[in-house]
């Protein structure tokens, strides 16, 4: 969460780094499910195999041979090896010892019949066992479990259940509103269920409860956003650097509600991953604490039975932290790029970002630039960049009757100071959110020192908050731009009353925007942005 400057900021960072050539074949499937298909593809033509052993053996079974007047023979010739075929010759020689072939016809017809009922029902069991529909077992490497071997004493045992995890009770408001956005219902995995040993990693980031690596294999790139659980009780239980559950809950719901839309992270998978992180993690930290400054313990360190929870994330490029801001066409295209993605936010999801700094809005290269029109108004599309903002740990979205925020009150830290420009804009947004005013100072915690009582709450849709943080970026961008200095004479001079109603002292009645589609509007009435760029965006 954004408890300072830099360390949100440094969360951002990590998601979002430029991308490199070998990075343009990214795709939507996470890739611990790439990484599988060739395996599971194998498991197919495994099961395929299996399905036709029981076929051929319920033919046998029903055959008119079985009750031929010769009980003995019938026997012989369902139990011979060169009669079956040859997953049937593997149950047979399993049970080499069984006297199926007795002279004592009936009763060993009896046995016949019981031994290639049992073969029948293992090979059905593993045939319709319901990991295998998914591609998921306890152990991916199994592809055939032995029968057991007839025991002709009584019926045979049921197979043994694998225990619950305990740990899975603590966890199940995370697994059960991850199930309801239609998500495969989360288990705990190990790493290896994750990650590859030959996979690229590179530790990108950290913030206050996150650290941040790139994964990259042949499939393309992904992020992974590593998040440490907090148990209720037992070790890790007053861990600092770990995360209750229910403070991760919010995030996961906006960011799987949210990928959809242009302009938003895309978001792959979530991971709920057991155990010390392994080598490959500890290298990526060991190289990332050589150069920076860490705020976590080294991967050995962590708990044996640790749980994190690992964010599969789409590359986004480069924050604005660290994106150089050269060209005319680069300032229109940040600033209404993310317009449009908080008014479609807004529009959809009744979105509030109420992060909205530097650090989370990235950038990426994906189109050749072009000089800007001089002899039309549209100012959007130019620079060819992608643009897209991130990071929702305090945002607010609604999906349906549900509402998904957080009671940012539980983190009063955020409202402490004011003595950098994105810490008062947590304070104007406080302010305006719970009071109704436009004040930078802080009120006390219980807002006793405040002339008028509290009159709202953060599950409240309040979307000036996205209009506080829209006037923070434009004037971040302003700042540190770095083009000729007559290109941004002419933005500031297009600008200037955008920049007046945009700013958080204007009040409503002198012409303040109530959110970012009215920002949206404006531009639209200016003729910066025209339909296609609002069709584009998934705007009405």
């Amino acid at each position: 969460m954004a408890t300072s400057a830099s360390l949100s900021r440094l969360v951002a960072s990590g998601l979002c780094q430029e991308a490199t050539d070998d990075d343009s074949d990214n795709s939507e499937t996470p890739l611990i499910l790439r990484r599988m298909t060739d395996h599971h593809a194998s498991r197919r033509k495994a099961t395929y195999g299996r399905k036709t052993a029981v076929g051929r053996l319920a033919a046998m079974f029903q055959s008119p041979r079985a009750t031929t007047d010769n009980p003995a023979a019938s026997a012989e010739r369902l139990t011979s090896a060169d009669s079956l075929p040859a997953t049937s010759r593997f149950l047979v020689a399993e049970d080499s010892s069984s006297d199926v072939t007795s002279s004592s016809g009936s009763r060993a017809t009896d046995h016949a019949l019981q031994d290639i009922t049992e073969a029948f029902e293992n090979v059905l069991q593993i045939q319709d066992h319901p990991a295998d529909e998914q591609g998921q077992t306890d152990d991916d490497e199994v592809l055939w479990i032995k029968p057991k071997r007839s025991t002709r004493s009584g019926p045979s045992s049921p197979p043994p259940v694998t225990p619950k995890d305990p740990r899975e009770a603590w966890l199940e408001p995370l697994i059960t509103a991850y199930e309801k956005e239609g998500r495969q219902r989360l288990t705990i995995q190990k790493w290896t269920d994750v990650l590859d040993d030959d996979w690229k990693l590179e530790k990108m980031a950290e913030s206050s409860f996150a650290e941040v690596y790139k994964v990259k294999n042949d499939a393309g790139t992904s992020v992974l956003k590593l998040m440490a659980l907090k148990p209720p009780k037992g070790p890790g239980s007053r861990s600092d650097w770990a995360l209750p559950v229910e403070s991760v809950i919010s995030e996961v719901m906006i960011l799987n509600i949210m990928t959809e839309l242009r302009g938003f992270l895309e978001f792959k998978e979530a991971h709920i991953i057991d155990g010390r992180p392994p080598k490959a993690i500890a290298e990526a930290y060991e190289a990332f604490a050589a150069e920076k400054e860490t705020f976590f313990p080294k991967p050995a360190a962590y708990n044996k039975r640790q749980l994190f929870l690992a964010l599969e994330l789409g590359d986004a490029g480069s924050d604005l932290e660290h994106f150089q801001v050269t060209t005319h066409a680069q300032l229109w295209d940040i600033f209404l790029g993310t317009t449009l993605a908080l008014a479609a936010g807004e529009q959809n999801f009744k979105f509030e970002h109420r992060d909205l700094h530097e650090g989370n809005v990235c950038v990426k290269q994906v189109h050749e630039a072009h000089v800007i029109d001089a002899t039309t108004s549209h100012r959007y599309g130019y620079s060819g960049l992608e643009i897209t903002v991130l990071d929702y740990t305090l945002s607010r979205a609604e999906k349906g009757d549900t509402i998904i925020s957080r009671d940012l009150e539980e983190d009063y830290a955020l409202f402490e100071k004011t003595e950098t420009l994105q810490q008062q804009m947590y304070c104007r947004m406080r302010n305006w959110a719970l009071f109704g005013t436009r004040r930078i100072a802080n009120p006390s915690l219980d807002g006793s020192d405040h002339p008028q009582q509290q009159r709202g709450s953060w599950e409240d849709f309040m979307p000036y908050t996205n209009v506080i943080w829209l006037w923070f970026l434009l004037d971040y961008v302003m700042k540190h731009y770095k083009g000729p200095k007559k290109d941004m004479a002419a933005f500031r001079k297009q600008t200037s009353q955008l920049r007046k109603r945009l700013h958080p002292d204007t009040k409503m009645s002198h012409g303040s925007f109530r959110g970012a589609y009215e920002v949206l509007e404006y531009a639209l009435q200016q003729k910066w942005i025209d339909a296609v760029d609002l069709e584009s965006s998934q705007l009405g």
